[in-house]
């Protein structure tokens, strides 16, 4: 049940010495729930293991040395996040739900998502979307549709469908997909979340461009500049997002 409360209510009890909770055992309930889940939503492209609970370890013995102004230096502490295919995460893929750029992982993470990290934030999976983004559901050819878990005949939406899915699931707390038209607002609306699209610019956009790692790189026109994407979070909760 801890992992259906707000983000806020989770800080106050890693912070409480006599809740027991600690932010290795939070990292590994998120996990066991993502295990009972077996992904039947289709919802994942990619389930981060040992490394965030690595992190989460190193993390813990800072809050236990200074509790006091713990969230100070770390504001999102107790954040589980996923991020949205498309956004560039040392040693996952970009696939944008294409076979074409599965098996292509990047080298490095983009230095607004370690920039989260070094708030606090525990990066878990990536999740699934829409081939190319341009579309209000999440087909994939790479890893299929994302379900809805209101009703499995129908989409969570798109193209960040499948962070809305894993929020929707409580297979973590916090989401970050990317929205151009609805990417974000149209999942959290099917899913029955709180979705908000930035004005653009105010965050860092950390998706490369997807003919990066395909044999058409430099042989196609210019991505469109007319409409902007951007960053936004997807969640169960307003005062989370308030709170990111």
């Amino acid at each position: 049940t801890i992992c259906d409360k707000p983000i806020i209510e989770i800080q106050k009890l890693l912070l409480d010495v006599n809740s027991g909770l600690t932010l290795p055992k939070l990292v590994q309930m998120y996990h066991y729930r993502k295990k009972i889940e077996l992904n039947l939503h289709n919802s994942m492209t990619v389930c981060l293991y040992d490394e965030p609970l690595e992190k989460s370890v190193l993390l813990q013995e800072e809050i236990n040395l200074n509790k006091a102004d713990c969230l100070k230096k770390y504001p999102l502490l107790g954040f589980i996040i996923s991020i949205k295919d498309n956004i560039q995460y040392k040693n996952t893929d970009c696939t944008f739900g294409l076979l074409e750029l599965m098996n292509k992982p990047y080298d490095t993470t983009s230095e607004f998502i370690s920039y989260l990290e070094s708030k606090g934030a525990i990066i878990t999976c990536k999740g699934n979307m829409a081939q190319f983004g341009f579309l209000i559901e999440s087909h994939s050819t790479a890893f299929g549709d994302v379900l809805n878990k209101h009703n499995t005949t129908r989409t969570s939406g798109g193209s960040s469908g499948g962070d809305a899915s894993l929020v929707s699931n409580r297979l973590v707390n916090f989401s970050i997909g990317s929205d151009l038209g609805g990417s974000v607002r149209i999942p959290a609306l099917f899913e029955g979340l709180y979705g908000f699209k930035p004005t653009n610019g105010r965050l860092p956009d950390p998706i490369p461009d997807f003919f990066t790692k395909t044999k058409f790189y430099g042989t196609s026109p210019e991505s469109q500049k007319l409409i902007n994407k951007c960053l936004g979070p997807i969640s169960t909760y307003l005062s989370d997002i308030q709170l990111f």
